[in-house]
């Protein structure tokens, strides 16, 4: 299942919605819209991503089923087309952005645009070491997320914004001192994320 923020470009003013892409990723089912036409009713966990990660498993059920209920009762057309919305970030102002680390000098080592065969080997060693004792981190700016296709904003101080492509995890619940065995059923969802960073600051 894909969910998407987005906002109607026929009305700005109702502001975020949460849906699903469907039709094989040109049409958005707006599950609020889907709630409201089914049972007569408007639930604040399917208002926005960030309200469904309040109750998550509830609200990822209801979803769910009221998907069947659209496929089976509603029409074809999934309430948007692409061309219809804009898409948001999937979840935009986030309490907490934290960028992860395997190695420390990892960051220094990808400090430039990180595509093709590059990613591959990386994602390879990532994936192929058996056992990681700690990781280190540090906070991003949350308020500095934007959605697809939004016009980037080039600090005047910089010459030189370098990008990196990165998972972003999605947590769903609180936790503290979490083991490994119970790790994935805080994780509530994945997303491709861009890191730009003005390198040229740092050096």
């Amino acid at each position: 299942m894909k969910l998407v923020s987005f906002e109607a470009l026929d009305d700005p003013q109702s502001g975020e919605h949460l849906g699903v892409l469907c039709g094989g990723g040109e049409n958005i089912v707006d599950i609020q819209a889907v709630e409201i036409r089914r049972r007569r009713r408007m639930l604040p966990g399917l208002m926005s991503m960030m309200g469904l990660l309040h109750d998550f498993d509830y609200g990822i059920e209801i979803i769910r089923d009221d998907l069947e209920y659209w496929e089976k009762e509603l029409p074809p057309r999934c309430g948007f087309t692409l061309d219809e919305v804009r898409l948001l970030p999937p979840l935009g102002r986030p309490k907490s952005l934290r960028h992860v680390m395997e190695e420390p000098q990892d960051y220094i080592a990808d400090g430039v645009v990180s595509f093709g065969k590059r990613v591959s080997q990386k994602i390879g060693k990532l994936l192929n070491k058996k056992k990681r004792e700690s990781f280190s981190y540090y906070f991003g700016n949350s308020r500095a997320i934007i959605g697809c296709d939004e016009q980037i904003r080039w600090p005047q101080s910089s010459s030189q914004l370098d990008l990196e492509i990165e998972l972003a995890i999605f947590i769903k619940k609180e936790g503290v001192n979490i083991s490994e065995e119970e790790a994935m059923e805080y994780v509530g969802g994945y997303s491709l994320f861009n890191d730009l960073t003005a390198t040229d600051l740092f050096q």
